[in-house]
C-alpha cells in the first residue's frame, strides 16, 4: 500500500492548506471543492512545510502551472520569471520585464495595459501561453476585448 493510499491528503484553491484525511471534498474553512492533482498535468500536487503546517507548493512540480491561490502580483512576477528564462536576447528581455513591473501598478482593467500585454504576446509567445490558464486573473475584462481573447 502507497502512501498516498493510506493517507488521503486534499489541498484547498483558496489559500493552499492541506487536510489530511477530509470528511468530504469541500474545505471546511473556505467551502472550495478540494483538488489533489494538477489541472494542467494531472501529476500529484507536491505539498511542503510552513509554520502553519503542510500547505501545497505554489507551482505544480512537473509543469510549472501556478496555484489558484497566487495573487496578481505573484502570478506577474511568475512570468518576469518565465521571461528571464527565456532564450530572447537580453534587451527583449529586458523590455518585457519593464512591461510588466508597469503592468503590476495598474488595475487588471486599466486598458493602459493592453500595449504591454500585446507586445509580451508578440515577443514571448512560449510566455504568453503559460499565462493562459490563469488569464482571467491578470487581464480585465475590457482590456481582454481590446486584445480580442
Amino acid at each position: 500500500m502507497s502512501h498516498r493510499e493510506r493517507r488521503r491528503i486534499l489541498i484547498c484553491p483558496a489559500s493552499g492548506h492541506a487536510v489530511n484525511d477530509p470528511v468530504g471534498p469541500f474545505c471546511g474553512d473556505h467551502g472550495a471543492r478540494m483538488f489533489s492533482d494538477c489541472p494542467a498535468c494531472g501529476s500529484e500536487w507536491s505539498r511542503t512545510r510552513d509554520p502553519r503546517g503542510e500547505k501545497g507548493t505554489d507551482f505544480c512540480a512537473q509543469c510549472g502551472n501556478p496555484a489558484p491561490w497566487l495573487s496578481r502580483t505573484e502570478l506577474i512576477q511568475w512570468l518576469k520569471a518565465c521571461v528571464q528564462a527565456t532564450d530572447l536576447e537580453p534587451a527583449k528581455r529586458r523590455e518585457l520585464q519593464e512591461a510588466l513591473d508597469r503592468i503590476a501598478e495598474l488595475a487588471p482593467d486599466d486598458t493602459k495595459t493592453a500595449a504591454g500585454w500585446d507586445r509580451l504576446r508578440a515577443v514571448a509567445p512560449r510566455v504568453w501561453e503559460l499565462a493562459k490558464p490563469v488569464i482571467n486573473v491578470l487581464i480585465g475584462e475590457g482590456v481582454r476585448k481590446m486584445l480580442r481573447l
